[in-house]
């Protein structure tokens, strides 16, 4: 939502529409509450020898040797160097548990968020990757999401709320 959409003026006209108070009594109940709420735990240091007695649990391999569920890759390179491509072919070995350039996949949800490729080229990409992989619609099951946002202007922390949100909703998924 716009950040206007939050803000109400009681008693104000707003075009033919009389704005009202959409909630009260939520939210901190002080500053001190407040800058309390908003503290990040792990901004907070941690003596090395009492994490070291925690059992730290290592999350899923999505792709052998090369990514964790929960974990994050960079793919770089020049314009036209096939990024996108490695990607959704990425996704898609993910979604079916197929092998990625040679690593083997652990069959695991997967939402692919377009932010740049038109969906008619979006769709032919998918089809190509499919049919060179000799994989189906049907072997994606209920594993590969898209999230159009292609032509959608928002912030990153927009997009990233969105995200999580989607994720959420649709339970254990690998972004």
């Amino acid at each position: 939502l716009h950040p206007g959409a939050w803000t109400r003026l009681p008693c104000v006209s707003r075009g033919d529409r009389q704005q009202s108070l959409q909630r009260m009594n939520f939210g901190a109940l002080s500053w001190e509450d407040w800058i309390a709420s908003d503290e990040d735990p792990s901004e907070t240091p941690m003596n090395v020898r009492e994490w070291m007695k925690t059992n730290e649990i290592k999350p899923t391999e999505l792709i052998s040797g090369v990514l964790h569920k929960s974990c994050r890759m960079i793919v770089g390179g020049k314009s036209k160097s096939h990024k996108s491509w490695a990607l959704i072919d990425m996704a898609i070995s993910i979604a079916s548990g197929k092998p990625w350039i040679g690593f083997e996949t652990v069959k695991s949800r997967v939402i692919l968020v377009n932010m740049e490729i038109h969906r008619s080229f979006l769709q032919e990409r998918i089809a190509s990757i499919l049919k060179a992989k000799g994989i189906t619609e049907d072997d994606l099951a209920d594993n590969f999401y898209l999230l159009q946002r292609r032509g959608v202007p928002a912030s990153a922390d927009e997009v990233a709320k969105l995200i999580h949100k989607t994720v959420h909703r649709l339970g254990d998924v690998a972004c």
